[in-house]
C-alpha cells in the first residue's frame, strides 16, 4: 500500500511540474486590446528577422521579448495616434511599458510620433 501511495504521489508531482513548466514557458503583456507574447526558451524559427530569411534561426528569449514588445508598442501607438492620444489609459500604459522594458521616461506622443528612434526590431541568430 505504501508503494502505491509513493508512486501516485510521484505521478502527481510530475504532472504538476509539467503543467507549471508549460504555463511558465510563455510570457505576455498587453496594452488595451493589443497583446504580445514570447517564449522564455530558445526557439528555432522562420522569420524575416533571421540572418538568412530562407532558413530557420535561433531566437533567444530576450530577443523574442524585445521584438514582441516593440511590435506591441507600434500597434498601441497606431491606435493612440488614431485617437489623437485622447485615451489617457492607453497612453499611460504605453509610457509604463516603455519605462519598465526600455528604462526610458517619455510620453506616448513622443514615442509614437517618432517610433523609429526607439522601436527597431533586433535580428535573431
Amino acid at each position: 500500500m505504501k508503494a502505491r501511495f509513493v508512486v501516485l504521489l510521484v505521478i502527481i508531482v510530475i504532472v504538476i511540474l509539467f503543467i507549471l513548466g508549460s504555463s511558465m514557458s510563455e510570457q505576455c503583456i498587453s496594452i488595451g486590446e493589443d497583446k504580445a507574447c514570447w517564449k522564455t526558451t530558445v526557439l528555432m524559427i522562420n522569420s524575416t528577422l533571421c540572418p538568412n530569411t530562407t532558413q530557420p534561426c535561433l531566437a533567444k528569449p530576450e530577443l523574442q521579448q524585445y521584438n514582441a514588445i516593440a511590435d506591441l508598442l507600434l500597434k498601441a501607438c497606431n491606435r493612440a495616434k488614431a485617437e489623437s492620444y485622447s485615451n489617457t489609459e492607453r497612453a499611460g500604459r504605453i509610457e509604463e511599458v516603455v519605462s519598465i522594458f526600455m528604462g526610458m521616461n517619455i510620453t506616448a506622443s513622443q514615442l509614437c510620433e517618432q517610433p523609429g528612434m526607439l522601436l527597431t526590431y533586433r535580428m535573431y541568430e
